[in-house]
């Protein structure tokens, strides 16, 4: 036993120890037995309340000092401050800890800290949940952040879900955003110099049978765009690398738009144009099985002002311009499956000239002397028809007519 000490009142009601009053000024607490039983626990202090009142009451008027402080206890795999057996909880507390000051110096009002380095398998905290309730809820009525993580990792993630056992649910939920204005409900920001190759944001769906799993999905019910990207930089703003090889719609598909007056795809104010294009398309594959590099298919046979492709120029240059390199083949090939009473032609030219001269249909002045520049089928005139028109053919600047007779035999 230690110093022993008056008590102020009676054992049987409680025991108070003052504090700089009287001749206990100074006094320290070493060894308490409160029972007359012999010591089996040394220092050990027991509070049996048998009243709905405080069993523990500390007034302080310390302001640099600790209120309760454990001394380098030598606890190894026991615990420091534990509290358990709070089975008749309704709507009270295991803890609580509350501050009213207005005071605005940097403080925590709980703080937990491992300060060993080597410590690498002590987690600062840890909450386990068996019930169906929120594991940690955080009610942040101020106009700050409600979480906030300063870390000085480098090659470990910052925060991380592992293996979650979700199935129906959503592992990471933003919901009833609703009173949004000029903020946003997700927000990632990056300002690195450094040039290695890396992505600020990736989804990722690493199981090949997963085959109905869309890593991305973007519902927009407004009338407003759903994806909008602000390229700034000299390089593509969508870049696709694509390693289908049989389906369909590889890289790009829309299926289904319920567009009527609009435009499925559109690319306009492209003016600051210079020897750049709208669209390039290019492919250098040495297979040789027939294909369309670009196929325009209109299914309907009733929708019979339907025009498959259409050239609108404004300018003077050539409408359409058609490069062919090729050693044999043709520039262009018609394959048209008619079924008319009537005459049918493959190609219709609508051509009006506003100004003096006259409106011609086809320029083939590029074609060398003695070249063929049409060939027809081979019909033998047995009773030529009747002469009644003629065809106007320009050459070498003079306008030259052909005789047209009627349909003969």
């Amino acid at each position: 036993m230690g110093r022993t000490y008056e008590p102020k009142t009676q054992i049987g009601s409680g025991i108070y120890f003052p504090n700089h009053s009287g001749r206990h000024e100074n006094c320290e607490l070493r060894d308490v037995n409160l029972s007359t039983s012999p010591w089996t626990s040394y220092g050990q202090i027991k509070i049996d309340i048998e009243a709905d009142t405080n069993a523990l009451v500390i007034d302080s008027e310390a302001t640099t000092q600790n209120l309760i402080f454990l001394n380098e206890p030598v606890l190894t795999e026991g615990v420091g401050i534990k509290a358990t057996g709070f089975n008749s909880l309704t709507t009270g507390k295991i803890a609580s800890f509350q501050s009213n000051s207005d005071d605005t110096d940097t403080r925590e009002l709980v703080n937990i800290e491992n300060s060993n380095s080597l410590a690498t398998s002590a987690k600062c905290l840890q909450l386990k949940q068996v019930s169906s309730a929120d594991g940690l809820f955080i009610d942040m009525d101020g106009n700050g952040k409600a979480i906030s993580i300063d870390t000085e990792s480098t090659t470990v993630n910052v925060f991380e879900i592992n293996t979650p056992q979700t199935e129906t649910g959503i592992c990471i939920n933003v919901t009833n955003a609703n009173s949004l204005t000029t903020g946003r409900a997700f927000n990632i920001y990056a300002n690195g110099s450094n040039t290695s190759t890396r992505t600020l944001l990736q989804i990722y769906n690493d199981h090949a049978t997963s085959i109905n799993a869309t890593p991305l999905g973007i519902r927009q019910d407004s009338n407003r765009r759903a994806l909008f990207i602000d390229m700034n930089g000299n390089r593509p703003a969508i870049k696709i690398d694509c390693a289908g090889t049989t389906d369909y719609g590889c890289a790009i598909d829309i299926e289904g738009p319920a567009t009527t007056s609009g435009n499925v795809m559109r690319i306009i104010n492209a003016d600051n144009l210079t020897t750049g294009r709208l669209l390039q398309m290019s492919s250098n594959s040495s297979d040789s099985s027939n294909r369309f590099l670009v196929g325009v298919h209109n299914q309907n046979a009733s929708s019979t002002g339907t025009k498959c492709f259409r050239v609108q120029q404004e300018s003077t240059g050539a409408g359409i311009l058609i490069d062919f390199n090729g050693a044999t083949g043709n520039s262009i090939e018609i394959d048209q499956d008619s079924n008319d009473g009537g005459n049918v032609y493959a190609i219709k030219i609508n051509h009006n000239n506003a100004g003096g001269g006259l409106p011609g249909a086809l320029d083939m002045s590029p074609f060398a002397r003695d070249e063929p520049l049409f060939k027809v089928v081979n019909d033998a005139i047995t009773n030529p028809g009747t002469l009644t028109k003629q065809i106007a053919i320009e050459v070498g600047g003079t306008v030259y007519y052909l005789y047209a007779y009627t349909t003969g035999t």
